[in-house]
């Protein structure tokens, strides 16, 4: 009788084992898959803080004297919802993970006025990696590259009492990851992005002051993927690397943004927000650059 309850024992204790591991691996496996899929609107919101200039066209650079050209670099932050990959970090045991973590931008960029006609032409280049910043950056990394550019044609060149007013599109190109760890676990998110978008801008320029707004329509063709592996916790060695997903430029992102451009001189300091109508998302950023 003994042998038979111990027997009975020892199979459900199997059986609740196996159960609990499989319910935590869908649980870990649903976290990911949910805090992935935020990168189809955090990248192409992100990157909108690239070549914001508060003119909506700089001027030509032939024929004009002087030329119009600029060279600068801009920043900004997005506010990045992590408790997704929290929760799964703590069925994996990394602990101490933020719920949140503002989401940078770096770049160096340039833009030139137009040959004869009314446009001008702009590029941006942002790379980032924390793996040397570990002491900064607990538990988790992160690595961002973005390579882009625009091209805006003005239909009102600011004439007077008139705006400029000019409308335009710009292609960038994102790769990058997120990732948490400690001794034995680690989780990972890649992306790739490719984000196309389309704009309108107004401005004018008051005194040393110009103040703007604008609208983008945002379209993303992204493949994100994560996977995982944990040693200890789960009864053993678990990993999973088999989710991918991927989307053909049918995410579509309504976004307003604004600012003002103070002109000192040959350096301008400009600053602005965008907004996200359909994620109810915000973004902000500034940028410094020498522009003629």
């Amino acid at each position: 009788m003994k042998f038979k309850n111990i027997l009975c024992a020892l199979i459900c204790g199997i059986f609740f084992t196996a159960f609990s591991s499989a319910d935590e691996i869908t649980s870990v496996n649903d976290h990911l898959k949910k805090f992935s899929s935020q990168f189809d609107y955090l990248i192409p919101n992100a990157i909108t803080q690239t070549n914001v200039y508060a003119d909506a066209w700089i001027g030509k650079f032939i024929p004009s004297l002087p030329m119009h050209f600029a060279l600068g670099v801009d920043g900004g932050i997005s506010k990045f919802d992590v408790s997704e990959l929290k929760e799964a970090g703590d069925i994996l045991h990394i602990t101490n993970m933020p719920s949140s973590f503002m989401f940078p931008t770096i770049n160096a960029n340039a833009k030139i006025g137009g040959l004869f006609l009314p446009f001008d032409a702009g590029f941006s280049v942002f790379c980032f990696n924390t793996k040397d910043l570990k002491n900064f950056f607990k538990n988790i990394d992160f690595e961002f590259f973005t390579i882009g550019g625009n091209i805006r044609w003005a239909l009102l060149q600011g004439q007077g009492l008139l705006p400029k007013w000019s409308v335009g599109s710009g292609f960038y190109y994102s790769k990058g990851s997120v990732g948490i760890s400690n001794s034995y676990s680690n989780a990972k998110t890649s992306y790739e992005i490719k984000t196309l978008i389309f704009e309108t801008q107004l401005s004018k320029t008051i005194i040393f002051f110009t103040p703007f707004i604008g609208f983008r329509a945002i379209f993303s063709d992204s493949d994100v993927a994560f996977g995982w592996n944990h040693a200890a916790g789960l009864n053993g060695i678990y990993s999973y690397e088999q989710h991918k997903t991927s989307r053909m430029f049918d995410s579509f992102i309504p976004q307003i943004f604004g600012g003002v451009g103070l002109k000192i001189g040959l350096l301008e300091l400009d600053v602005n927000a965008s907004y996200d109508f359909s994620n109810t998302m915000w973004t902000a950023g500034t940028s410094l650059r020498f522009q003629m």
